[in-house]
């Protein structure tokens, strides 16, 4: 599927028991749009499928291999770490810094609906 928000286009694709919020390099606002996607996502689970269990991961954007839940990704982050743990294999570890352009906006947590503070000018 796909969806248009703005100018940008969205594309999901179904792997297994994944969906992949995939967006191009280009795309204004990434962190603000993934944020947008993943309170529909949780408001939907909320009122369709209370029961159901998600996680976050962020797929490196220097390897589209390599993903890392949100999650570990902040704790490392918060802690000054260097490394985190692959989602997929946990006995690897990557770099913290490749899953910078999901920090690059202050839009707040993504995987909640909190908005970062915007100072007033």
């Amino acid at each position: 599927a796909i969806v248009s928000l703005g100018d940008d286009f969205v594309g999901f694709q179904w792997r297994e028991n994944r969906i992949w919020i995939l967006l191009h390099d280009e795309i204004d606002d990434g962190p603000a749009k993934i944020k947008l996607l993943v309170s529909m996502f949780r408001e939907a689970r909320e009122t369709m499928f209370p029961r159901l269990e998600w996680t976050l991961e962020l797929v490196s954007p220097l390897d589209r291999a390599v993903t890392a839940t949100y999650s570990e990704v902040v704790a490392a982050r918060e802690k000054d770490r260097e490394r985190v743990k692959l989602a997929s294999d946990r006995t690897r570890r990557v770099k913290v810094a490749d899953f910078a352009p999901f920090f690059e906006q202050d839009v707040g947590p993504l995987d909640d609906d909190i908005v970062a503070k915007v100072p007033v000018r």
